[in-house]
């Protein structure tokens, strides 16, 4: 089927060594930090209720996009602004409940809000309520989070621990040649409705087809030009 479909743009694409590390246990980010740091460019995040000055807690996160373009957006944990903090260390022994430490860690499901910390801080550097957000751009998400993989299963570019070999081999330079076109005007599919035709959808076993915008789009960095879904289409 290759043979026969016709290249209508060819251009060359980088795919930097950039990723973010998703995970509910410190040490497995500090693990994971130190083996690849010195090849990928690596944000870690905790996934955690536990606020921390080592790394980014994160109370909410929704990831959109697609590869090479995944967009993580993450509602974080801001409890403490350590530009003004002077780790005098009235905060922790002043908390009742305990939740903070000499580290400054904070462990934000045994706090109470009773703001005694936040009183007694002369340098007005701790607000136990404040929720900052981010959004960050990267190829790759890598993450033991089970919901995160079952919620995201097959997308390219968001992988478990045990799966870095996939993150190399998409890293680099890339020709792209796009052979494979989407006519929404015979399209079968509709996407204002959310049902209809998904032929193309269900052959392609290379993540080339999603649905954005209401219709079918080609990611044509992951498209093969296998033809499979011009094979299948009912409308061609």
């Amino acid at each position: 089927m290759n043979d026969i479909l016709k290249v209508s743009r060819r251009y060359a694409i980088s795919i930097p060594p950039k990723l973010i590390l998703l995970s509910k246990n410190f040490d497995e980010l500090k693990k994971y930090e130190n083996i690849f740091g010195g090849i990928y460019s690596i944000t870690p995040v905790g996934i955690s209720s536990i606020f921390s000055k080592d790394y980014i807690s994160a109370t909410n996160i929704e990831i959109s996009g697609i590869f090479p373009d995944l967009k993580v957006k993450i509602e974080y944990l801001n409890c403490i602004d350590f530009e003004k903090c002077t780790y005098c260390g009235k905060c922790y022994k002043v908390c009742p409940e305990n939740c903070i430490t000499h580290n400054l860690d904070i462990d934000m499901s045994k706090c109470t809000f009773c703001n005694k910390c936040s009183e007694i801080c002369d340098e007005d550097a701790i607000n136990v309520s404040s929720i900052k957000e981010e959004i960050f751009n990267v190829p790759f998400i890598l993450t033991d989070s089970e919901e995160i993989l079952e919620n995201y299963q097959g997308k390219t570019g968001i992988y478990d621990f045990s799966q870095t070999d996939k993150i190399l081999s998409l890293t680099g330079e890339f020709i792209v040649e796009e052979s494979i076109s989407h006519n929404e005007n015979i399209c079968q599919y509709s996407g204002k409705l959310g049902y209809g035709c998904k032929r193309c959808l269900e052959a392609c076993e290379h993540d080339a087809l999603y649905i954005e915008n209401e219709q079918i789009n080609v990611n044509h960095v992951l498209c093969v030009s296998c033809g499979k879904c011009v094979s299948v289409c009912p409308t061609g």
